[in-house]
C-alpha cells in the first residue's frame, strides 16, 4: 500500500497533463474509466491488474477533473469587447485592500443582443466610490444581473511579458470584465434563501484582511512589510522595496510560504508544550507535545486562512496534519507519502495548481528536503544546517525558475542565512502581534506596539534596497533562457542533490545561479538589425536594434496609479529582446499615449541622451520625465528640422520635424519626426520614417520643404487616422512595409479603412499591431525577402 497512493498521485497529476493537451472528451474518459472498473472487478486473484485498474482510473479522474474545471467557458471565448447585460452566480470573491476580483459562473445573456456569453467570467474593479458601495456586499453563492464591459482573453502579444491566457483556459474563464454601471447589479437571489441568511467564512476572512491591510497601510513601507508578513497581502510594499528582496535572493519571504507556516508552527509548538509542562494538572493527564501539536496545527490554519490561503500554505497545512495524525496513531510515514498525501487533495481540488510556478516551487523544494541525500555523520550546527536548507532549496528549484523566466538567487545563499533568522524569530511573530492589534478598536498601547513594529519593518526595508543598490546587478527576471541553458540548469541540480557535502552543494549552487545571471534569453526572430513596435494598445512604442546600437522611440501610456506600459511592457520587452542599454530614446511628442512609458523605461535602463521635439523644454507635459532624466544622468537635447543627425554603431538617425518657428499648429503636427538608416552592409541600409502622430498638415509641409522621406519601412503616422498618410505624402515615401501601432477594438475608430486603402494602394505590406501583437521586422534583407512576424496568431478585428 506504500507505493499505492504515490502512484495514484502521480497517475492523476499526468491525467491532468493529458487533459490540459487536449483531444480529450468526456465521454470517451468516462467510457475509459467505466472499463478500467469493470476490469478491476474482474481481475480476481491478479493484484497486479487491479492495480493497474485502479491507476487507470484515478488517471480518468485526473482528466475528468481538469475537463470539469474547463468546462465550455472556453469554448466561447469574447472576439471583441461587448457591453452586454449578464446573469451570472457569484463562485468565487477574492478582496484586496484595493480591489475586487470576482469569478462569476453559469453567465448567460439577460439582454437581446443575441451575442453568445462566456460561461465563467473573471470580473475586476477597484473599490472606490459607487463600486465599494455594491460590491463589498456581494456574497459566493448569490445570482445576479449586472450590465458589464466583456473583454476577450487574448494570448501573450509582446515579448518578454506572460499573458494570463493559458491560466483562463484551464480555468474556463472565456473572458474578464468592469462594471458599466454599479447602480445596474442587482441581487435576484430569492428572499429567505440561505444565501440571503449567511456569510461564507472566507468572506468574512477577507473583509477581515481588508480592514487589517488598511489600517497597516498608514505605516508607510514598514506596514507594506508587516501586511506581508501577516496577511499574505503585499500591496503596500513599493516596487523598490520587491526589487531589492527580489535582487538579494529572499523575495520568498514576501510571499507567505510553507517557510512561513512552519516558523508559525514551530513557534506555537515551543510555546504550547512549555506551558504545558509548567502547567501540571494537565501534564499529569496529557501527553504535552500532543497537546503542543493540536496547538500548532490550530494555529497554523488560522494563519493560512488569513494569509490568503495559496497553494505553498495549503500544503504546509496539509504536512502538519500528516504529521500530527501519525504520531498521534503511532504509524510513521515517509517523505513520498508526506508529499503524495498532500499533493492529491490539492490537485482534486485545484487542477490547474499543477501548472501554478508557486505550488511548483513548495513541492520540488520540499521534495528536494525531504527525499535528498543527507550530509552523515556531520555535527551540525544551526549556521550550516540553516545554509545547507537555503542551498539544496536554491539549487532544487532552479531549472523551475529559469523555466518560468527567472534567475538564480545568488546573493540568497548568504542573504538567507541572516535574513530566516530575523523575519522567523524578530518580524514574523511581531507582525503577527501587529496584525492582530491592527484587526482590535485603537488604544495607546495597540498604537505604540504597532508604531514600533512598522519602525523595526521599515528598517528592514530600507536596508535590503540600500543593500541591493551596492551589489552589482544580476538579471533578477525577464524572459526564459535558451532551453539548453534550461537543460544544464536541471542537470547541475540532479547531481547537487545526489552530492552529500554541503560545500559541494554550495557550489553547484553557485555555478547554478551564475549561469542563469548571465544565460542569454531565448532567441527571437527574425534576429538583430530589426524593428520591433510593441503591442500597446492605443499608443507607441518603438525599438530599432541594430548590431552596435539601439533607438527607442516612444514608449506607450502610462496613468498613475493604474497600468503602466513601459513598466509592464515595454522594459520587460526590451528585456527579452536583450537590450541592456538604450543608445537614444525619442518622444515624439506630449501626448501621454506616447510619452506616459518612457518614465519607466528611464528608471530602469541605461540611456545615453533622450530626445524631444522643439520647444519640448518649455511644456509642462514633460516635466516628470525631465526629472527623471535629470536624476538618471540623461543628456536632454531639442531636435528638429536642419539638426543634425545622430550617429552610433550601425544606426543613422536624422531628425526632419519640426521647425523651431512656425509650422501647422496643433501637438500632433510638432510631432518630432525621425528616418533613421539602418547600415545592412557597406554601402547599403534600410530606411524607416517615423512620424509620430503627425498629420496631414504637416506631411504637406515635409513635401513642400523637398526633404528626402523616402523610406523601406513607415511607421503609420496618428494610428492610422484618417487625417494621416495622405496619398501624395505615401507617394514620396514608397513604403514596402507599413505598421499600424493601434488596438484591435479600440474605441477611437482607429485604424480608419480609408487610411489602410491608401496604404494598400501605395503597394505597402500591412502589419497591425491589434491583429497580431508585436510586429517584428527583419531588416537584413534590404526587404527584399521580408522577415516580418507578429506576436501571436492573426486576429480578427474591426477598422473603420
Amino acid at each position: 500500500m506504500s507505493i499505492l497512493i504515490p502512484l495514484a498521485t502521480l497517475a492523476y497529476a499526468l491525467g491532468i497533463v493529458i487533459a490540459d493537451r487536449g483531444g480529450m472528451s468526456t465521454h470517451g474518459v468516462s467510457l475509459l474509466a467505466l472499463a478500467s472498473l469493470v476490469g478491476g472487478l474482474f481481475a480476481g486473484s491478479r493484484p497486479r491488474l487491479r492495480s493497474v485498474c485502479a491507476l487507470l482510473g484515478v488517471g480518468c479522474a485526473g482528466v475528468l477533473a481538469m475537463l470539469a474545471v474547463r468546462g465550455d467557458g472556453a469554448a466561447v471565448l469574447m472576439g471583441e469587447p461587448r457591453d452586454m447585460i449578464v446573469q451570472a452566480t457569484v463562485c468565487g470573491v477574492a478582496l484586496r485592500t484595493n480591489s475586487l476580483s470576482i469569478d462569476l459562473c453559469d453567465c448567460v445573456s439577460a439582454d437581446t443582443s443575441g451575442f453568445p456569453v462566456p460561461s465563467k467570467i473573471r470580473l475586476f474593479e477597484s473599490l472606490d466610490g459607487a463600486s465599494r458601495q455594491v460590491l463589498d456586499r456581494l456574497k459566493q453563492g448569490e445570482r445576479i444581473r449586472a450590465w458589464l464591459r466583456l473583454s476577450p482573453v487574448r494570448p501573450p502579444s509582446n515579448p518578454g511579458v506572460n499573458s494570463q491566457f493559458d491560466r483562463y483556459v484551464r480555468l474556463g474563464i472565456g473572458a474578464h470584465a468592469n462594471l458599466r454601471d454599479p447602480a445596474m447589479l442587482i441581487r435576484i437571489a430569492p428572499k429567505g434563501s440561505t444565501l440571503e441568511r449567511s456569510e461564507p467564512i472566507a468572506r468574512r476572512v477577507d473583509v477581515l484582511r481588508q480592514k487589517i491591510g488598511t489600517r497597516l497601510s498608514k505605516w508607510g513601507a514598514g506596514g507594506g512589510l508587516v501586511r506581508a508578513l501577516a496577511i499574505g497581502d503585499r500591496a503596500g510594499l513599493p516596487d523598490e522595496a520587491r526589487d531589492a528582496f527580489a535582487i538579494l535572493g529572499v523575495g520568498h519571504l514576501l510571499a507567505v510560504s510553507g517557510l512561513h507556516v512552519a516558523l508559525v508552527a514551530g513557534l506555537v509548538f515551543a510555546a504550547a508544550r512549555r506551558l504545558t509542562l509548567h502547567w501540571h494538572r494537565v501534564a499529569a493527564r496529557l501527553d504535552p507535545r500532543d497537546v503542543a501539536l493540536v496547538a500548532a496545527f490550530l494555529c497554523a490554519v488560522v494563519y493560512a486562512a488569513m494569509s490568503g490561503w495559496g497553494i505553498p500554505v495549503r500544503r504546509a497545512v496539509l504536512f502538519l496534519f500528516v504529521l500530527s495524525a501519525s504520531v498521534a496513531s503511532g504509524r510513521s510515514v515517509n517523505g513520498v507519502q508526506l508529499l503524495s498525501l498532500a499533493a492529491l487533495p490539492i490537485l482534486m481540488l485545484e487542477p490547474n495548481a499543477l501548472f501554478e510556478m508557486g505550488a511548483q516551487l513548495s513541492f520540488v523544494a520540499s521534495a528536494a528536503l525531504l527525499l535528498g541525500r543527507s550530509e552523515g555523520p556531520v555535527r551540525s550546527t544551526g549556521v550550516r544546517s540553516l545554509l545547507r536548507t537555503s542551498t539544496t532549496a536554491i539549487v532544487a528549484t532552479a531549472p523551475i525558475v529559469a523555466w518560468h523566466g527567472g534567475a538564480g538567487g545568488v546573493y540568497g545563499l548568504v542573504a538567507n542565512l541572516v535574513a530566516v533568522p530575523w523575519v522567523g524569530g524578530v518580524l514574523l511573530p511581531a507582525s503577527l502581534v501587529a496584525s492582530t492589534l491592527a484587526a482590535l478598536p485603537e488604544n495607546p498601547p495597540s498604537q505604540f506596539v504597532l508604531e514600533w513594529t512598522t519602525t523595526v519593518a521599515g528598517l528592514t526595508v530600507d536596508w535590503a534596497i540600500g543593500t541591493a543598490a551596492m551589489l552589482p546587478t544580476l538579471r533578477v527576471s525577464g524572459h526564459a533562457p535558451e532551453l539548453y541553458v534550461v537543460g544544464g540548469t536541471a542537470g547541475i541540480s540532479i547531481l547537487a542533490l545526489s552530492l552529500r557535502a554541503t560545500r559541494s552543494r554550495l557550489f553547484l549552487a553557485l555555478t547554478q545561479c551564475l549561469l542563469l545571471a548571465a544565460a542569454p534569453t531565448q532567441s527571437i526572430d527574425p534576429g538583430v538589425p530589426r524593428m520591433v513596435v510593441f503591442d500597446v494598445g492605443q499608443g507607441d512604442a518603438t525599438l530599432i536594434q541594430g548590431h552596435a546600437a539601439t533607438l527607442l522611440v516612444d514608449g506607450g501610456r502610462a496613468i498613475e496609479g493604474a497600468f503602466d506600459m513601459g513598466e509592464r511592457v515595454v522594459v520587460p520587452g526590451l528585456v527579452a529582446l536583450g537590450v541592456e542599454r538604450l543608445d537614444l530614446v525619442i518622444v515624439s511628442h506630449g501626448d501621454l499615449d506616447h510619452r506616459g512609458g518612457l518614465e519607466s523605461v528611464l528608471e530602469h535602463m541605461a540611456v545615453g541622451e533622450l530626445w524631444l521635439p522643439h520647444g519640448g523644454l518649455a511644456l509642462r507635459d514633460f516635466d516628470t520625465l525631465l526629472e527623471v532624466a535629470k536624476r538618471r544622468g540623461v543628456r536632454v537635447q531639442e531636435r528638429g528640422l536642419g539638426d543634425p543627425a545622430f550617429l552610433a554603431g550601425d544606426l543613422r538617425v536624422q531628425p526632419l520635424w519640426p521647425p523651431r518657428r512656425g509650422g501647422p499648429v496643433g501637438r500632433n503636427e510638432k510631432s518630432l519626426v525621425v528616418r533613421v538608416d539602418v547600415e545592412i552592409s557597406s554601402g547599403a541600409s534600410t530606411r524607416i520614417l517615423l512620424t509620430g502622430d503627425l498629420g496631414a498638415a504637416g506631411e504637406g509641409e515635409l513635401l513642400s520643404r523637398g526633404l528626402d522621406i523616402g523610406a523601406d519601412v513607415v511607421k503609420v503616422g496618428h494610428h492610422g487616422s484618417a487625417g494621416s498618410s495622405t496619398r501624395n505624402f505615401l507617394a514620396s515615401v514608397a513604403p514596402s512595409v507599413a505598421v499600424v501601432s493601434a488596438p484591435c477594438y479600440g474605441r477611437g475608430g482607429l485604424p480608419n479603412r480609408d487610411a489602410l486603402n491608401r496604404l494598400e494602394d501605395a503597394g505597402a505590406a500591412i502589419f497591425w499591431t491589434g491583429e497580431v501583437g508585436a510586429v517584428v521586422v527583419g531588416l537584413n534583407t534590404l526587404l527584399k525577402t521580408v522577415d516580418i512576424r507578429g506576436w501571436h496568431p492573426k486576429a480578427e478585428c474591426w477598422s473603420h
